[in-house]
């Protein structure tokens, strides 16, 4: 996170919804956080626990047991370690949230090709598969995503962690 354009100390808040664990350097993201927050300002920084689907997308490693499917870093991906990550980053009073989240969807197709091509991880974890194995890919998705939710249109679950510090 890059926030180069704004001025130290001119905001009251920053809201960084499930992006921080996704920076090349989570710390710095959140060193460039406080950088722009005044004096007791506020972060809210959110990443996910667990979620229906990350277990879909991990049928990647039926194509290729090599091929790491998109994963939320562990020090993200619990709420002590997320508590953690915004100590080691200086912030005070931290506290970390569950919260559960549903995600709805109308069916397992439109679901699971939203998920290819638009989620950045998923796209960039099966870019370089052939069209053959995408297909596979893509078959396998839908039918992780039956076995989780028989119905459509359903509703994904997942957990939300909301982190909240003061500068």
């Amino acid at each position: 996170m890059n926030l180069h354009s704004l001025a130290d100390e001119s905001l009251s808040h920053v809201a960084a919804g499930w992006s921080m664990f996704n920076a090349e350097n989570p710390q710095k993201s959140l060193a460039e956080a406080k950088r722009v927050l005044q004096d007791g300002g506020v972060l809210v920084a959110s990443s996910w626990e667990e979620t229906d689907w990350l277990r879909i997308v991990r049928v990647i490693k039926q194509i290729d047991p090599a091929r790491e499917p998109p994963a939320i870093p562990e020090e993200w991906s619990k709420a002590p370690s997320l508590k953690l990550q915004l100590e080691a980053g200086g912030y005070r009073d931290v506290e970390v949230h569950k919260v559960p989240v549903d995600i709805p969807f109308a069916s397992y197709t439109s679901f699971v090709d939203v998920m290819m091509t638009k989620v950045t991880q998923v796209a960039a974890a099966s870019q370089d598969l052939s069209d053959e194995k995408k297909e596979l890919m893509r078959n396998l998705m839908i039918n992780e995503m039956r076995s989780i939710c028989p119905l459509e249109p359903g509703i994904l679950k997942a957990s939300s962690l909301v982190a909240v510090g003061s500068k």
